[in-house]
């Protein structure tokens, strides 16, 4: 198992790599820099303009954020075998900060969240790509020994 962390900002990808690094051997996956699985973890430079729509008191507020994601892959000779994705969006309810204009709080979201490196779950077992049906490192016990 071996990781990229170049699609990250300069700034993170230390902390970030350590991380990966950390829970991966935590899991048992052994890290080797030639390995054909690899971590891909990086962070959306541009984002998609999204429009979220909120009630309060008897009037609606619009606010518009770009959305971000921070994005972590474990990919296989260019097959990719899990992903996650994680970006600060608002909640089905906002408290709005007192004196703070709605529409001006909602654009405040949209950042990767960072947060996804060190608290999404990783897969325990990553299976083969290339159509494999069976996870790596799987063994059967058969009559005629052990495959």
């Amino acid at each position: 198992m071996r990781f990229d962390v170049a699609g990250l900002p300069a700034n993170k990808q230390k902390e970030i790599r350590a991380t990966l690094e950390r829970r991966a051997k935590e899991l048992g996956y052994r890290l080797d820099p030639t390995a054909a699985v690899t971590f891909i973890a990086s962070a959306d430079t541009t984002g998609k303009k999204v429009n979220e729509t909120f009630s309060i008191g008897n009037r609606s507020v619009t606010g518009t954020y770009m959305a971000r994601y921070a994005r972590l892959k474990i990919v296989k000779n260019g097959d990719v075998l899990w992903q996650a994705v994680g970006c600060n969006h608002p909640g089905l309810i906002e408290m709005f900060p007192y004196g703070v204009d709605a529409k001006e709080y909602i654009g405040r979201f949209g950042a990767p969240e960072y947060t996804l490196f060190e608290n999404r779950a990783l897969p325990e077992m990553i299976r083969a790509g290339g159509g494999a049906t069976r996870p790596l490192g799987e063994s059967t016990l058969a009559a005629s020994g052990l495959r």
